[in-house]
């Protein structure tokens, strides 16, 4: 039964046994029973009033449940003049401004992060409190090796046909770990949590370092071969420098054997100029 229902049911017994008796006291006495009910007939309208007064501010809190039930935070309240009713007016329209701006800034954040994390050249991939997958992005199928059309939400983590999958499944909470497969490629997983709604969620990132490997091999391997080139080159001019220095000495050699060595003494040198041309052209 609604208080308005028994507020009138409390009144109305009172203000009705209020007339008979006033009907009673003033027979005969038209003049003051007149008087008698017109005062009982207003001090029921100013009991009613006053409850009207005193409901008001109720009707504006049913209200303001109502709209926030619904998630309408646009709904707000004009200014009546009476300074209690003003007041709570005042507190439920900051509140539902307050509301209003959480909501649109949550909903920003969570485009941003959903946009982020589709978007990531890093795989991500989200897991329930049981260890299913509820999401993951695109890079995430692309490294596990999975067809965009294969349903994988909802399943453990653990039976994805992929090594990496197996081993991120197994992984400890706020550790990472190098996978390499087949000595072709290489992953590093990293198993974090977040917290949602209060309790702590896992989630795992899947990142490919087969190119930065070979490209800090590559970079290594080219300090060598520079420094190989180098050295090569200091000791072929050094040799060279020797060799020509020894053709003169041929002009001292008998003319059958002046030929032999001095075409010798070429094919050397030639051949340390191809090496070293070699060595710079590979460095």
């Amino acid at each position: 039964m609604k208080i308005r229902t028994k507020f009138i049911l409390f009144l109305l017994p009172i203000h009705l046994a209020a007339l008979l008796l006033s009907y009673f006291l003033f027979q005969g006495k038209w003049l003051s029973f007149i008087v008698a009910e017109a005062a009982i007939i207003g001090s029921f309208l100013l009991c009613f009033s006053a409850y009207y007064q005193m409901s008001q501010p109720l009707e504006l809190l049913l209200s303001g449940i109502d709209a926030i039930k619904d998630r309408d935070f646009n709904v707000k309240f004009i200014l009546t003049g009476k300074r209690e009713t003003d007041r709570l007016i005042r507190v439920y329209n900051e509140m539902i401004d307050r509301l209003r701006e959480e909501r649109t800034l949550q909903e920003q954040q969570h485009f941003f992060l959903d946009k982020l994390i589709h978007t990531s050249p890093t795989g991500i991939i989200i897991l329930d409190y049981d260890g299913c997958i509820t999401e993951l992005n695109p890079k995430a199928q692309e490294l596990l090796h999975l067809p965009p059309d294969m349903a994988v939400r909802g399943k453990p983590l653990a039976e994805i046909p992929h090594p990496v999958a197996r081993v991120a499944a197994a992984l400890p909470s706020g550790q990472s770990r190098t996978v390499g497969i087949q000595g072709l490629e290489t992953y590093k997983c990293l198993k974090a949590e977040f917290i949602d709604r209060g309790f702590a969620r896992p989630f795992i990132m899947v990142e490919e370092l087969t190119a930065e490997i070979l490209r800090a091999e590559k970079n290594a391997y080219g300090k060598v071969i520079r420094m190989m080139a180098h050295e090569v080159n200091n000791t072929v001019g050094a040799i060279n420098s020797i060799l020509q220095a020894t053709l003169s000495y041929g002009e001292q050699l008998p003319p059958e054997d002046r030929r032999e060595f001095q075409g010798a003494q070429q094919i050397c040198i030639d051949r340390n100029g191809r090496l070293n041309r070699f060595m710079r052209n590979f460095a």
